[in-house]
């Protein structure tokens, strides 16, 4: 039935299911493990280079097109305030998801999920330039990963967007 609905339907349906995977994963923060390997394993096919720096944030980068463009940061965390109970269900009604037992774990799991799917999408653009991705750890006890960041890697960079937990921020520099 999903390719009656086209591919609008079945692309959002896909983004769906890897925000549901996302939200089952642990990953209190100082605990991000789990997390961040299941996200290095879904952004490698994606981009050129992937590491994890000496804090345990996960850093990669595409160049896209010539690469003549400007360079983006993009930027998500991967760690929640408390841990996801194992064994919890999602219910979905009227857009609106909830766990059925603890936290739903959408701050910032949201997030991940949007630059997941963005990295997969930029493959197909005619963009020209470089993004880079920070799934930063300990965000939530207080930005510890984005802090101990190694300046090298934001060498460069032209404009940032974060995204957490339905909020977007933005830094452009000319």
């Amino acid at each position: 039935s999903w390719l009656e609905q086209g591919h609008d339907f079945i692309k959002e349906q896909m983004f769906c299911h890897t925000l549901e995977e996302l939200l089952s994963i642990p990953g209190a923060s100082g605990n991000e493990s789990k997390i961040r390997q299941v996200v290095r394993e879904k952004i490698t096919p994606f981009v050129d280079f992937i590491t994890e720096d000496r804090y345990g944030n996960l850093l990669a980068e595409k160049t896209y097109g010539g690469g003549h463009g400007p360079t983006i940061l993009l930027s998500a965390h991967l760690d929640t305030v408390f841990e996801i109970e194992p064994n919890h269900t999602i219910s979905k009604e009227d857009g609106i998801w909830t766990s059925s037992k603890g936290i739903l774990g959408a701050d910032d799991r949201a997030g991940v999920a949007v630059l997941l799917e963005t990295a997969k999408n930029l493959m197909n653009s005619s963009f020209s330039g470089k993004v880079k991705f920070i799934f930063s750890v300990e965000e939530e006890i207080g930005l510890c990963g984005a802090r101990a960041i190694d300046e090298y890697f934001i060498w460069g960079v032209n404009a940032t967007i974060v995204v957490d937990h339905g909020q977007w921020i933005m830094e452009f520099k000319v």
